[in-house]
């Protein structure tokens, strides 16, 4: 993983604090660094939808259950993958001179490590009527706290050197450090969201990737050498 600092902003309020008797002048230095690092995607995702139409409720929901069942059983036993059901719906469409049509929706969402086992299942819930509504790749929390874990370290490192590095040239020493504050981005996945219909050719689908970033802030002591 290739790590680079994007920025680092130094912000040096140079605030002298009154002096005891015996104790030396000490500036206040504050100082930012920020890190970040784009991380291959390592989970992959897909969201179907099932729908069934009818002029009666109850029709239009007994031929989504039968549907989604069918889906469920299509790739329920599949080593790896996460299932997960979402946002039943059931509406009417009033029509002109006819009765209201019922539509009844549910979406299931797929995950897995296995980027071809996915598209895979992607292709028979196709054939079975479902509709893709998105498919992607997204940072397992895994990935990401590794990522933020050596980000932290980098940005830490970088703090430390521009609190040298003013320390001298202001002829003074690196005392300590008062406060640290260590804030994460939220990580940005790129986005890959795509609609397509149960008659589209097989999907097929690229590795993403995700950016993570980490500043830290830091409040350095300098005292006279």
């Amino acid at each position: 993983m290739t790590m680079r600092v994007l920025a680092w902003v130094v912000a040096a309020g140079l605030v002298s604090l009154p002096a005891m008797a015996s104790e030396p002048l000490v500036t206040r230095l504050a100082l930012s660094e920020t890190a970040s690092v784009e991380v291959v995607d390592d989970r992959f995702v897909a969201v179907l939808a099932g729908q069934a139409e009818d002029t009666e409720a109850r029709a239009a929901q007994a031929a989504l259950n039968a549907l989604m069942r069918q889906a469920l059983d299509t790739v329920g036993a599949a080593e790896g993958l996460r299932i997960t059901t979402e946002g039943y719906r059931v509406f009417g469409r009033e029509r002109d001179d006819q009765p209201t049509l019922w539509v009844a929706r549910q979406a299931l969402r797929l995950e897995t490590a296995d980027r071809e086992a996915l598209l895979d299942h992607v292709a028979s819930l196709q054939a079975l009527g479902l509709m893709v509504q998105q498919l992607g790749s997204e940072l397992s929390q895994e990935a990401r706290d590794g990522a933020r874990d050596a980000l932290i370290a980098e940005a830490v490192t970088a703090v430390r050197r521009q609190a040298a590095a003013v320390a001298a040239t202001l002829d003074t020493n690196v005392r300590g450090i008062a406060e640290l504050q260590i804030d994460g981005a939220r990580p940005m996945p790129m986005p890959r969201a795509m609609m397509m219909d149960a008659a589209a050719a097989a999907p097929v689908m690229t590795e993403g990737q995700t950016t993570v970033a980490v500043t830290v802030s830091a409040t350095v002591l300098l005292a006279p050498q």
